[in-house]
């Protein structure tokens, strides 16, 4: 039988473009409309087409009645009418249509009859036809009493209910009754079920440890809806009292209550203090042991780790009654019953982690409800009838609740930037959803990489990374990430007739070859991934993978990984002039490529075909038929270059201290004999680049806070520039001066810990560095520290050089010391110091101040003013100051303070404020990292904080004794001077180009 939604494709119910458009959600995964159908619109119960009814009556029976079980829509129209005359807007008795279309504004009314859309699909969404009437409600409370599977719950109450006087709405004022609110005994019996799913049918490490953590505190019984092999569950083993596998289609809360009702009991269950309903759609960051110790003692008859108000579809109908939170206390005291009125009921306590005690398990109300539970057609429904629907009834029930969380946000709680905030707080799980889909489009996706190692997270972020890299298509994780400004998306790609025209004017390169994933299954064809492999670890070669729906991970270097239904996808792919793909002529590329442009390389699966080409012949293939890399416009290869030539490019918003570094050793790379030109990157002299024999980028990205187009124009421009270096014959060498690009490194670094909303943008800017770095032939680094997280990047071919820093004469000149009382103390030599750096000494400069009230602490960076508690008479505030005034700045102090926190990205950076400031003669007191120790000879040029404790004093030692801190001054100012004089830096320097261009001619 024909897959239904190859089935209803080919009978030409889907129509594309109206799909697309009525979800944005497509262009997002960077699947095609047809595939995204497939694969999530089918499944979600999305329709195909907007006036899917009438088309029904044109099918052929058997595939009439497939679709139209898919979609509910095989219930007799007539008899959901109740008569109604088709043309009439007029709906059954009950049905209010002013109030249907006010609450359910998006849905697409233009095929459909308001009453029509309820009688046949919005009840059993859990619609409400009129203010008065809760179809969810109703059907839990009454739907013992009759068919609630197939028949209506309006139709039942005109029909029977009314005459019975049965309530269509939970008894108002809402009231929760006290005496069921109780607290749990010292060492409560617990149980958990479990609800779990996998696309592969495993049980994935990360839900282990999830379990082995519950299985601590609770009895685990474990019931996946999908198929599993026992030798999978058998990894449950000693972690859980019982597993089985079943789909059943009724997602989680159909696992609560098959595991109830049928395969625990509950009967079994009624022995237990509390039963655990928790699911698999979080990551453990936490033990639970504080959580649960907590809640046992909190007097109440069942509590989630959180409520939330609003729900997708009715947020911008039914403003957030606070202005940004709500405690829970007044919740429960009043603003329940005022929830009633909301045309849509949104209230909910998340269903991800329930505990319900033993006054609600033993309620055959409740069991009566979860025994009811049936396979609905999307999950939206299921948060509707089953989250919000079992909240509203225990409420309803008057049964007293809690919540972990002691508030409700106005955004999202755990699917927004509050997440975040609520696990920095202690709360122990992150859901998997706000990273797989970023529901509200937030701009911090990729700030839990940067969090979890912070909070010491129970699941480690390896694992995390590739759980979701294993069930979420990488496009959407991509996308989501690419999110980097407040109610923006990602670019959508270009349209057939624009990427014509980008690839036309875009550079072609021999030496960059694409390998595009099939359409369908989303794999690389078998040669090309022979191909891959066998150039992956090639630093010469650039690969350009372009995805379809499903990951392809690959080792290597000079890899590059996009979507191919996405710009940055299509700006790799226009410079590629090798191109692997499924297909004759390439059909399944999916952008009009220039043959003249491209090298297509058309690879068509035959069964009858004799055997599999070596991957040697194909690249013998593809260099055969190379005809020459383009050069970016207006770049053209001399006839000769200028012997022992380099030109410095840099950004003169960014990178000023890396601009330092190196420029101060530019009068002594000339008297070595070297011609030096330095160049603003954005107006580079063509003529002058070409002729060079090496070229120096003074760092790569753009800086951090240019516009998210603007980031990734200036990093394509950067890449051609390289090209059109690589291309002319000249050395391209990178410097740096810190680990941007290691990721996991910069994500530690203060300007990803402190900013979570700048996080995708942080995390691109570390991508796009890396993949730059990748075409570098050398790299020059401030630190060996950072040689050493370079050497884990690098191809071994490309040489890392450990440059230190230096400082121009002008800035070693010593600056008068003006006579002031007092002594006087800086934070990072007149710069801005992060918050949580400053955080490492704060109660030291409180104990030091309060015994020397003649010490005054000077601090740059207002901003963080009202956040430090000193006192207010000994601080002064300062604005950022240009370099010549921070060095007469700098002339005044006694002390610099350099408090940095011990992690690996502060270990790599250089500590140039210590050489600034042992330029004036001022001595640092830092913390004890590698940075800080090769600048200060403890006790001698500086001093130490081995422990972040000692602050106190260390800082009320050396503030006693002024005289020393002069000594020590001097002695720093003598040692920076002889160790970080720019003529020995700039003949290292000139070695380390002059070896690197014998190389290339050696090589060449």
């Amino acid at each position: 039988m024909t897959p239904l939604p190859e089935a209803i494709a080919q009978a030409g119910l889907l129509d594309a473009r109206w799909y697309a458009a009525g979800h944005p959600d497509v262009a997002l995964t960077g699947l095609d409309p047809e595939a995204h159908f497939a694969r999530f619109g089918l499944p979600l119960g999305r329709w195909p087409c907007p006036d899917l009814p009438a088309r029904l009556a044109g099918l052929d029976g058997a595939l009439r009645a497939r679709v139209a079980k898919a979609y509910g829509l095989d219930t007799p129209a007539a008899t959901l009418r109740d008569g109604s005359k088709q043309g009439s807007q007029q709906g059954p008795a009950g049905f209010d249509t002013a109030f249907y279309l006010q609450a359910n504004p998006h849905i697409d009314h233009r095929n459909w009859r308001p009453c029509d859309h309820f009688m046949q699909v919005g009840w059993k969404d859990g619609r409400r036809p009129n203010p008065d009437f809760d179809v969810v409600w109703y059907e839990q409370t009454h739907g013992h009493t009759y068919d609630a599977a197939t028949v209506n719950p309006l139709v039942h109450y005109r029909e029977t209910g009314a005459a019975l006087g049965l309530a269509t709405m939970p008894p108002r004022p809402v009231r929760l009754d006290p005496a069921t609110a109780r607290p749990l005994p010292e060492a409560p019996r617990r149980a958990c079920l479990f609800a779990g799913w996998d696309p592969d049918g495993r049980i994935d490490a990360t839900v282990l440890r999830y379990l082995t953590n519950l299985a601590r505190h609770a009895d685990v019984f474990y019931l996946a809806d999908c198929d599993m092999t026992p030798a999978e569950l058998a990894k449950l083993d000693g972690i859980a009292q019982g597993a089985w596998a079943r789909r059943h289609g009724a997602y989680d809360m159909g696992s609560y209550s098959l595991l109830a009702r049928d395969l625990v009991g509950w009967d079994r269950l009624s022995t237990y203090d509390e039963v655990l309903l928790v699911n698999d759609s979080c990551y453990l960051v936490q033990p639970l042991d504080a959580t649960l110790a907590m809640m046992r003692d909190r007097p109440c008859a069942w509590w989630g780790m959180q409520a939330t108000k609003g729900m997708a579809g009715a947020r911008a109908l039914q403003p957030f009654p606070a202005s940004e939170r709500l405690p829970i206390a007044e919740i429960r005291g009043g603003l329940i019953d005022h929830f009633e009125d909301d045309p849509t009921y949104d209230f909910h306590i998340g269903s991800y982690f329930l505990a319900l005690r033993s006054d609600i398990v033993a309620d055959p109300r409740f069991r009566r409800v979860l025994d009811a539970v049936r396979p609905v057609r999307n999950k939206r429904v299921i948060v509707r009838r089953y989250e919000v629907g079992l909240t509203r009834f225990l409420i309803g029930l008057g049964y007293a609740f809690d919540t972990a969380v002691d508030h409700v946000t106005r955004d999202h709680p755990v699917y927004s930037a509050v997440a975040f905030d609520l696990l920095d707080a202690g709360f122990p799980l992150l859901k998997r959803f706000l990273m797989a889909a970023n529901p509200f489009g937030i701009t911090a996706t990729a700030y839990w990489e940067a969090q979890l190692p912070r909070l010491g997270s129970v699941t480690p972020v390896a694992e995390i990374a590739a759980h979701l890299a294993r069930v979420v298509p990488p496009e959407t994780l991509v996308l989501n990430r690419q999110i980097m400004e407040p109610g923006s998306a990602p670019p959508p790609p270009l349209s057939d007739a624009d990427f014509t025209a980008l690839d036309a004017e875009t550079p072609t390169y021999d030496h960059y070859w694409a390998f595009v994933a099939a359409a369908g299954d989303g794999r690389l064809p078998d040669d090309a991934a022979r191909v891959l492999a066998a150039v992956a670890d090639d630093p010469q070669r650039v690969k350009v993978i372009l995805t379809r729906g499903r990951a392809i991970p690959q080792d290597g270097h000079a890899i590059v990984s996009q979507p191919l239904q996405s710009l940055a996808g299509q700006q790799m792919l226009a410079r590629c002039r090798t191109v692997f793909v499924r297909g004759a002529n390439g059909a399944d590329l999916g952008w009009p490529l220039d043959s003249g442009r491209h090298d297509v390389i058309a690879q068509v699966p035959r069964p009858d075909a004799p055997s599999r080409p070596d991957p040697r012949a194909i690249l013998t293939q593809v260099a055969g038929r190379a005809t020459g890399s383009a050069l970016l416009a207006g770049y053209a290869r001399p006839d000769t270059k200028t012997p022992r030539s380099v030109a410095f490019l840099y950004d003169p918003r960014a990178m000023a201290r890396n601009r330092t570094r190196l420029f101060a050793r530019l009068d002594g790379l000339q008297q070595c004999g070297w011609t030096c030109v330095a160049m603003d990157i954005d107006h580079v002299a063509r003529d002058v680049l070409t002729r060079v024999e090496a070229v120096c980028f003074i760092g790569l990205s753009a800086p951090l806070d240019r516009p998210p187009a603007q980031a990734a124009a200036a990093a394509l421009h950067r890449r051609d520039l390289i090209e059109a270096v690589r291309g002319t014959g000249g050395l391209v060498v990178c410097d740096i001066d810190s680990p941007v690009a290691a990721w996991p490194v910069f994500a530690g670094s203060p300007q990803v810990q402190d900013a979570p909303l700048k996080a995708n943008a942080r995390a691109w800017h570390s991508a796009q560095t890396a993949e730059l770095l990748d075409l570098a032939d050398a790299v020059t680094v401030a630190t060996p520290d950072l040689a050493q997280i370079m050497a884990g990047l690098l191809h071994p071919s490309q040489s890392i050089h450990v440059l230190p820093g230096s400082l121009p004469a002008g800035a070693m000149a010593a600056r008068p010391r003006p006579a002031r009382p007092g002594l006087h103390l800086c934070c990072a030599a007149g710069t801005a110091l992060a918050a949580r750096d400053l955080a490492g000494c704060l109660p030291g400069l409180r104990a030091a101040l309060a015994d020397h009230p003649d010490a005054v602490l000077h601090l740059v960076c207002a901003e963080e003013a009202a956040a430090i508690d000193l006192p207010e008479g000994q601080v002064r505030w300062h604005r950022a100051m240009p370099e010549r005034m921070r060095q007469t700045f700098l002339a005044g102090m006694d002390l610099n303070l350099m408090p940095l926190e011990a992690t690996a990205f502060n270990a790599a950076c250089p500590a140039t404020p210590v050489l600034e400031a042992a330029c004036q003669g001022v001595p640092t007191l830092g913390s004890n990292l590698p940075a800080l120790r090769v600048m200060i000879d403890d006790g001698v040029t500086g001093y130490l904080v081995p422990d972040p404790q000692d602050w106190a004093d260390r800082l009320r030692d050396l503030l006693q004794d002024p005289a020393a801190l002069r000594r020590t001054g001097a002695a720093a100012r003598q040692a920076v001077v002889a160790a970080h004089d720019p003529a020995p830096g700039a003949a290292q320097l000139s070695d380390i180009l002059d070896a690197l261009l014998k190389e290339t001619r050696n090589v060449g």
